[in-house]
């Protein structure tokens, strides 16, 4: 049975989060579930939590060219000079 609580995390590690903070989850992964992604999301603040609908535990690999507008997109937003 697979657990919402992520590995490894401590509850408390979260809100101590200052950057920007993308988490990428596969819809289908077996690994790290979606709600224990949703989990890690809501335990760090102003994070963005992206489900990719086609993916397992690979995102990268599953919907690169999907995952690489993404990633593109949240470091636009967060670091527009860079």
């Amino acid at each position: 049975m697979l657990s919402a609580e992520p590995a490894g995390l401590r509850r408390e590690a979260g809100p101590g989060v200052r950057c920007p903070t993308l988490i990428t989850v596969g819809r289908h992964d077996w690994v790290t579930p979606v709600a224990s992604s949703e989990t890690i999301a809501a335990l760090i603040p102003d994070s963005q939590l992206v489900i990719f609908e086609k993916s397992g535990h690979s995102p990268p690999s599953d919907e690169p060219e999907l995952f690489r507008r993404v990633v593109r997109d949240f470091l636009a937003e967060v670091a527009p000079e860079a």
